[in-house]
């Protein structure tokens, strides 16, 4: 059995001070979704394939720790439209990257986390597709794979917008990645 380490990832020592304890535990996506399970549906119930749970051991989902409503200007700032549960504003660490996509903003949300393990494990980090999220309304995660044992960087909420849009908006506890 392989034990994999994960905490939330800040760069600023401040930031990860006061705000560690308010990231979600990664969450079997299984478990999240069998919550809405239909009972009565016994004999074509996708939860009961095997397929489908051999497919979801070992998917998880982290979960956004705050409800962010950002506005991205043309001039690189960053603007919050609801106000911070924390003593700072999340739109003070988030900003834009350098553009993947012409005319179309890429950014980078504050939230990160690391993860490590002592034995070779691929890491593949993948948009939320099987839940429906605000996050994915305006934008997409970028999605990654590398050895955590190998590798120690942090996965980056970084996403891209979609043509003509500005904003990134995301609830406390729905799944990002």
């Amino acid at each position: 059995m392989i034990t994999i380490y994960w905490s939330p990832w800040y760069l600023d020592h401040k930031i990860y001070t006061e705000n560690y304890l308010a990231h979600y535990e990664p969450e079997k996506v299984y478990v999240d979704l069998v919550k809405n399970k239909d009972e009565k549906n016994i004999s074509d119930n996708f939860f009961n394939c095997h397929a489908f749970k051999n497919f979801c051991k070992n998917l998880y989902s982290l979960k956004n720790p705050y409800t962010v409503d950002l506005i991205y200007n043309s001039d690189g700032k960053v603007i919050s439209r609801n106000p911070p549960k924390t003593g700072y504003d999340l739109a003070v660490t988030s900003h834009i990257k350098q553009p993947s996509i012409k005319n179309d903003l890429t950014i980078s949300y504050c939230v990160n986390w690391i993860f490590f393990a002592d034995s070779s494990v691929n890491l593949q980090t993948l948009q939320p597709w099987m839940h429906k999220t605000e996050a994915s309304k305006t934008s997409y995660y970028v999605p990654g794979t590398f050895d955590i044992s190998k590798w120690f960087r942090p996965i980056e909420v970084a996403c891209q917008l979609f043509q003509g849009e500005n904003t990134f908006k995301s609830i406390e506890g729905e799944p990002l990645i």
